[in-house]
């Protein structure tokens, strides 16, 4: 006899197989409700054990991969140090001609110079020349520091 019911008592009582059917495929459990839930709850810890066991032998291995070899080590931050120079450097210019700017432009806010043309025209040259500089070493700073974010 093949019934269907949502009514788990009743299927606990009366069923002596349950065929389960999922994804398209159907499986056959020989027992009631109860031995079905056994059956299922055993196949999902089945499946969690596995899935933690596969992820632990993942972590070790990724463990195991990160160390490195005293000499490995020593070289990579030999490396890293000597990327990181550029960036200093270039920060340390970027610092220098954001200071020579800034002087350059209280210079020109001095009544006396903005009223003088012959003053204002070399200092808005040199003015230009330090921004033209400024954003060179920007983009050496960045490039710099994408260079080491990569080797990161």
């Amino acid at each position: 006899m093949l019934f269907v019911s949502h009514d788990r008592y009743f299927i606990n009582e009366l069923a002596n197989k349950i065929i389960s059917v999922r994804d398209g495929h159907a499986k056959i459990y020989n027992g009631n409700y109860s031995y079905y839930l056994d059956e299922k709850a055993k196949q999902a810890a089945a499946v969690q054990e596995a899935n933690a066991e596969q992820t632990e032998s993942a972590t070790s291995a990724n463990q195991n991969k990160g160390k490195l070899s005293y000499q490995e080590q020593k070289a990579r931050d030999s490396q890293k140090r000597k990327l990181e120079r550029p960036v200093s450097d270039a920060e340390a210019k970027i610092e220098k001609l954001e200071a020579e700017e800034q002087e350059i432009q209280t210079e020109m806010e001095n009544p006396d110079i903005a009223a003088s043309f012959e003053k204002l025209g070399p200092l808005q040259e040199k003015l230009s020349a330090v921004q033209e500089q400024l954003d060179q070493a920007n983009t050496d700073w960045e490039n710099a520091l994408e260079t080491l974010d990569e080797f990161e």
